[in-house]
């Protein structure tokens, strides 16, 4: 099913343990990637919203006009475009951002695609649990349901809950982003 943006509402697909929720969401005033990261909300109000199992990511369970999504209970959200997790909080470092393989495990999903960071070097204990903000983009990416391995979600951008990771591997040095 392909839905279009509408005036100031975004497309996203949500995931949880169970469930892939997709519906629109109001980006006039905050991107994706800042509504996720706002401590503020603890709940994304949605409109329009289709509901379906993981295990069946084609058949449609539920729909309603309206709900409210807690943030806390997320795995990961697909962005429509790179431009959609854009943060506030804008990073810059003299030596340009670097861009390495990652793959990362979640409770029912694995993540493969293109992690990106200011700097030369990154401390991954540190960027897991110093940064600011509860997601972190993972680009060009696929997330996979371990159970089901077939069923394959892509996305320019993956907003991963921080708290989700269960396992997060970063492959060697590539070209500088």
């Amino acid at each position: 099913m392909v839905r279009r943006s509408v005036a100031g509402l975004t497309v996203v697909d949500f995931f949880t343990r169970g469930y892939r929720i997709s519906g629109y969401l109001d980006v006039r005033s905050q991107n994706l990637g800042d509504l996720l990261n706002d401590r503020l909300r603890t709940y994304l109000e949605l409109v329009n919203v289709y509901i379906s199992r993981i295990s069946n990511p084609g058949e449609i369970v539920a729909t309603y006009p309206r709900a409210e999504l807690s943030k806390d209970r997320l795995l990961f959200a697909v962005a429509p475009t790179e431009e959609g997790f854009v943060q506030a909080g804008r990073t810059t470092s003299y030596f340009g951002k670097q861009s390495r393989h990652a793959w990362l495990a979640l409770p029912s999903f694995e993540i493969e695609g293109e992690f990106r960071f200011a700097g030369r070097t990154l401390d991954m204990e540190s960027y897991l649990t110093r940064e600011p903000g509860t997601h972190i983009p993972i680009l060009n990416a696929t997330a996979r349901a371990t159970a089901w391995p077939d069923f394959g979600f892509s996305g320019e951008v993956l907003l991963v809950n921080k708290q989700s990771i269960e396992l997060f591997c970063l492959g060697e040095d590539q070209e500088p982003a």
